[in-house]
């Protein structure tokens, strides 16, 4: 559950989305027409107003910046706070903290269902809904925001910057790589793939013909399935 609210317009008239409470359809355990491990809850009547969910989140996802932050979020929460590893091992810690009073729960009350396997359908549902949102979460995570990773610009070079004929991108990696080289519009929109391969360890120089595509403003986004950035290339006349 959660709540929009706006800032005054002497504060800057913001619409902020929070706080959230009451994770139970998150964690599977809900009332808002969410009983399997797929689908999204924004689209649905939720119980017991039976209302439908706020148009808010439908309208936010037709938007292509955001749609990019949430994609960057998303993996960027994968790889720490919520990798299945880090979130189970929260689960086995609270479940071994209350492996005393569930007994006396379950000594009260006729549950169809162990305590243990509770947190094993728990894990289970946790397991298939990530992985339903790795595999769906809509958005492409084509840089950090529209201005370049400082970081990132220490690793990669775009040049000739502007460029109209061929431009290249020269790199080094720590280890071998499969890398996705593609190019995006300022609005997020994917224009072109220029390259998906292997590249080795150590430093790699890569070529792309540029010269039927639009003059403008873009981002080379460099990818390896899990992490994502953009470098702003200008195309010239």
């Amino acid at each position: 559950s959660n709540y929009f609210y706006k800032d005054k317009h002497s504060k800057g008239g913001k619409l902020h989305n929070m706080p959230f409470w009451d994770y139970n359809s998150a964690w599977g355990i809900t009332a808002c027409a969410l009983e399997e491990d797929t689908g999204w809850v924004y689209n649905t009547w939720c119980w017991p107003s039976m209302g439908p969910i706020p148009f808010w989140y439908s309208r936010m996802l037709q938007d292509s910046i955001y749609l990019r932050d949430l994609k960057c979020r998303w993996i960027t929460w994968r790889s720490t706070v919520l990798d299945t590893a880090n979130i189970f091992t929260i689960i086995d810690s609270l479940a071994a903290y209350l492996a005393v009073p569930s007994q006396r729960q379950y000594a009260q009350y006729n549950f169809s269902e162990t305590f243990a396997g509770q947190v094993d359908t728990l894990k289970m549902f946790i397991r298939k809904r990530i992985a339903w949102l790795d595999a769906n979460l809509p958005g492409n995570c084509w840089n950090l925001g529209l201005s370049e990773n400082a970081s990132f610009g220490d690793m990669f070079s775009v040049y000739p910057n502007p460029a109209s004929g061929e431009v290249s991108l020269s790199f080094y990696l720590g280890s071998e790589k499969k890398l996705t080289i593609e190019l995006y519009s300022t609005l997020g929109e994917k224009v072109k793939t220029l390259g998906e391969q292997e590249f080795q360890a150590g430093s790699n120089t890569v070529s792309f013909d540029v010269s039927r595509i639009p003059p403008g403003v873009y981002f080379m986004q460099v990818s390896d399935g899990v992490t994502s950035f953009g470098k702003k290339l200008v195309i010239a006349d």
